[in-house]
């Protein structure tokens, strides 16, 4: 190999590498837009439901719910749940997911035992819902309804609720581990 054939493969690799650097680069700005254009176009306001019947006693589920620090027991995805505040009827606990600070929620209503309404007050979080737990005593045990509603601020997090993780798939979740944490292991 001659010093100028040298010369034109190192060119030819200096311009591969910069068409590869300058495609790639393109990709990232085009796959950044899609997401922000898809997601600014998803609603800001959402509600989902859904409900299902447990063959447990009203006041069990009521029980379950009330336990806040116990949550990491049949929520497997959280490493721990701290009770900050409880002055008379505000109670605001704190998740946590693999030892880091998750989401704050704030009890906002309270009925024994059918009602448990949640809101997430985290800060960090673009999200600005309401979790509502409605539970009615039945023959065979009882119906549990969950719900969230409200915005999800963040075009990015609209983007992901909508085309990588729904909002349905996490309060159905949510539904299958309680329902589980009364099945005997």
């Amino acid at each position: 190999m001659t010093a100028t054939d040298s010369t034109r493969s190192r060119r030819l690799g200096s311009r591969i590498a910069k068409t590869l650097f300058a495609a790639g680069l393109l990709s990232v700005c085009l796959v950044t837009f899609g997401v922000f254009w898809l997601g600014a176009r998803e609603p800001r306001e959402h509600s989902v439901r859904t409900e299902r019947v447990l063959a447990v006693p009203v006041d069990s589920v009521w029980a379950r719910l009330l336990d806040f620090e116990a949550y990491p027991a049949w929520r497997q995805e959280l490493a721990g749940v701290k009770v900050e505040e409880s002055a008379g009827d505000t109670l605001v606990y704190q998740e946590y997911v693999a030892s880091k600070p998750g989401m704050r929620f704030r009890v906002e209503q309270q009925q024994a035992p059918s009602l448990l309404v949640v809101r997430n007050i985290s800060e960090k979080f673009p999200l600005d819902l309401l979790w509502t737990w409605e539970l009615e005593a039945l023959p065979e045990g009882c119906r549990v309804r969950l719900s969230e509603s409200g915005a999800v601020n963040s075009v990015t997090l609209r983007f992901y609720y909508r085309y990588v993780n729904s909002n349905s798939y996490m309060i159905e979740k949510r539904l299958s581990q309680l329902a589980e944490s009364f099945t005997p292991s």
